[in-house]
């Protein structure tokens, strides 16, 4: 409490923001060996022997100062809110993945579904991906390369069927068997074998 109040009379003298007016504590507390608390309670002491006596209402004093504070980090967060949302890259819609490849994903081992996420749904490239496992390079490569492996042989076993050739053709008409004998498919057409 004494910090924020010896914050207040620094922003009050000085009509510095509240990081500066804290700046200038820590400085003090630096150059004279003591805590930050001691500093902040001298300039208080000072400031209510000196100043604060001849105020009518020191308590209102210190109100409003606590009140103009509030005001300025209110109006600080709007303006970073503000910027942030201009900043925003636009939304993504992601890509439409057939839910047999998740299910194939999700067999895998924790590291490697953690490498193939990082990889190939965040875009990230191979160093960063080792940088946020907490490993190598070639660990991460080596890890990366063992999933596609696997997803390689999970896909194989749920990949949809390919489709079917088309059906084909139905044989041309035959003439009826004569009594001479039966008709076999030729290299040229019907052909009638005799028998006998």
């Amino acid at each position: 409490m004494v910090i924020e109040q010896a914050k207040g009379i620094l922003m009050g003298q000085q009509g510095i923001e509240p990081v500066a007016a804290v700046d200038i504590l820590r400085k003090a507390s630096q150059r004279e060996n003591v805590e930050l608390r001691v500093i902040a309670q001298r300039l208080v002491d000072r400031a209510s022997n000196k100043r604060v006596r001849r105020m009518g209402s020191p308590g209102g004093w210190l109100y409003r100062v606590a009140l103009n504070d509030l005001r300025r980090r209110c109006r600080r967060q709007a303006i970073e809110r503000e910027l942030l949302r201009r900043q925003a890259p636009p939304p993504v819609a992601p890509a439409a993945v057939e839910p047999h490849l998740w299910e194939a994903v999700r067999a895998l081992p924790e590291r490697q579904r953690t490498a193939v996420a990082l990889r190939y749904v965040l875009d990230l490239p191979e160093a960063d991906v080792a940088r946020l496992m907490g490993v190598t390079r070639g660990s991460a490569s080596a890890t990366l390369t063992a999933a596609r492996r696997r997803l390689e042989s999970l896909l194989a076993n749920t990949r949809p069927a390919p489709p079917l050739p088309p059906a084909p053709a139905p044989p041309a008409a035959t003439p009826p068997a004569s009594a001479a004998g039966t008709v076999r498919p030729g290299r040229l057409g019907p052909v009638a074998v005799r028998r006998g």
